[in-house]
């Protein structure tokens, strides 16, 4: 993994930044996030007792995560289709 080396672009994006900056659906970027067992970071910040917070997602690992291709390979069910 890279790690993190410019000091002007956050290490940590909001689940809206990243949507934006990866141009994916919120619901696949989910399903892609370490929680669910996939291979973008992230983390959840609350506070204590609280039921709500803020997800995170580790820019680094989304770019990894875009650079590997893996955003671009169509799902299994909709790879027919798209031919």
């Amino acid at each position: 993994m890279q790690s993190h080396t410019n000091p002007l672009e956050p290490e940590w994006l909001k689940v809206s930044e990243a949507l934006d900056f990866a141009r994916i659906g919120k619901t696949y970027l989910y399903s892609q996030l370490d929680f669910n067992g996939g291979p973008i970071r992230s983390t959840l910040i609350r506070k204590r007792n609280a039921r709500q917070g803020i997800r995170l997602v580790n820019v680094d690992s989304l770019r990894e995560f875009i650079a590997a291709g893996e955003g671009l390979k169509p799902e299994p069910e909709l790879e027919g289709r798209l031919k």
